[in-house]
């Protein structure tokens, strides 16, 4: 099963967490970024791994189950 991105959804809870409008416009660029990138950063949260972890190396590979 694909997990598709919901970027309004997420737009919502970033803008939730930050003003920054650097951090923002470049947010809004992923909606542009196209399938490829949009479909990886699924298939990343679909596996449960933390996406910190792939791309910055911080905390542990695989995010806790949730329930």
């Amino acid at each position: 099963m694909t997990t598709y991105i919901d970027h309004a959804a997420a737009l919502e809870r970033l803008v939730a967490a930050t003003t920054d409008a650097a951090l923002l416009g470049s947010f809004k660029q992923l909606r542009q970024a196209g399938k490829p990138v949009n479909l990886l950063l699924a298939s990343i949260h679909n596996a449960n791994i933390s996406l910190d972890h792939v791309l910055f190396g911080h905390d542990e590979p695989f995010l806790p189950k949730e329930g």
